[in-house]
C-alpha cells in the first residue's frame, strides 16, 4: 500500500471487520479515506479512531444498495478531499435463508443478489466517472463469508442434533466428516480439489 499519500478513497462497509482494517492502514499510509457502512455510527467510530491517530478520515451512512446512497458519498468524498482516486466496495451479506435452490425463498434471493451484487455495481456506477476525471485509480471489489465460521461452532456443538443454520452446506460436509472419522467409514465430502469424491 506504499504511495498512497494525499489519495482520496473510499471503504464502503468499512464500519467493521476487513473494511475497518483496510481504512485504518489506508489512512496509516497517507491516504484520505471517507467510510461508508449501512451502520453509520460504526463508520464514525472507525473515522475516529483514524483522526486520533492523526490520519484523516470521515464517517458517514451508505446504503450500498441505493444509487442515490453511492453518488451521495461519491459526492463527498469530492467534496471533501477534491476528487477520489480509488473505491473499495467491500460488501457483503443477505443470505440468510440461503439453504439451497430448491428451498431459497426468492426474497432471500433478491436481497442476496442487491447486497452481494447489485451493490458493487452501482458503486462502479458511481465512482468510475470520478476516478477517470483524476487520470485514473482503482475499483476494488472484496467480499467474505468466513464469518459464517462463528456460526459453524453453534452449529455443530452437538453433532446429533441438527440446526438451522445460513451455511447450511458447508456444515453438512463437516458433519459428514466428523461422522466419517467417528465411525472409521471413507469420507465421501470433496477432495483437495475440490472434487466430491464417489460414494462407496
Amino acid at each position: 500500500m506504499r504511495g498512497l499519500s494525499g489519495k482520496v478513497g473510499i471503504v464502503a462497509g468499512g464500519g467493521r471487520g476487513i473494511g475497518a482494517a483496510t481504512a485504518r492502514r489506508l489512512a496509516n499510509e497517507g491516504a484520505h479515506v471517507v467510510i461508508g457502512d449501512l451502520m453509520g455510527d460504526w463508520a464514525k467510530e472507525v473515522a475516529d479512531g483514524i483522526r486520533s491517530d492523526g490520519g484523516n478520515a470521515v464517517g458517514m451512512d451508505l446504503d450500498g444498495t441505493s444509487a442515490e446512497s453511492q453518488s451521495a458519498i461519491v459526492a463527498f468524498a469530492h467534496e471533501q478531499f477534491g476528487g477520489l482516486d480509488f473505491y473499495h466496495s467491500n460488501l457483503a451479506g443477505g443470505t440468510e435463508g440461503d439453504v439451497d435452490a430448491l428451498n431459497c425463498p426468492v426474497e432471500v434471493l433478491e436481497k442476496s443478489f442487491a447486497i452481494n451484487t447489485k451493490s458493487h455495481f452501482l458503486a462502479t456506477q458511481a465512482a468510475l466517472p470520478k476516478i477517470i476525471e483524476r487520470g485514473g485509480g482503482a475499483m476494488i471489489y472484496t467480499s467474505s463469508g468466513c464469518h459464517r465460521r462463528r456460526a459453524l461452532a453453534g452449529c455443530l456443538s452437538n453433532d446429533e442434533e441438527r440446526h438451522s443454520c445460513p451455511c447450511a452446506s458447508c456444515c453438512e460436509q463437516v458433519r459428514q466428516a466428523r461422522y466419517s472419522r467417528k465411525c472409521h467409514l471413507p469420507w465421501s465430502g470433496p477432495d483437495r480439489s475440490g472434487q466430491a469424491a464417489p460414494h462407496r
